[in-house]
């Protein structure tokens, strides 16, 4: 575990824990928003939040590397997708 994670320590494991669940509170509503933004259902946010952060969390290297999803981006993505199936189907979230 030490290995995989340097940084973490007993002193912070709180600390990080508490981070974690602030980062939740915030990121968990905003990406059912952005989700809604590009016309896909509530849960394309939510993989949309944890697949990335995982990823994040296990492979980057640097601490100050923001990986998060944005506003325009969402609608570019909607508007992209407008024209490839009907809104609100299966195949338009996938």
């Amino acid at each position: 575990m030490h290995a995989l994670l340097p940084g973490l320590t007993r002193a912070n494991l709180g600390n990080e824990i508490l981070a974690g669940i602030t980062l939740l509170a915030i990121a968990l509503p905003l990406n059912i928003g952005y989700a809604q933004i590009a016309g896909l259902p509530p849960t394309a946010g939510l993989y949309a939040l944890v697949l990335p952060s995982v990823l994040f969390a296990l492979l980057a290297s640097s601490r100050h590397l923001v990986a998060a999803p944005d506003a325009a981006a969402a609608a570019l993505v909607g508007s992209a997708l407008s024209g490839v199936a009907v809104a609100g189907t299966g195949q338009y979230a996938a």
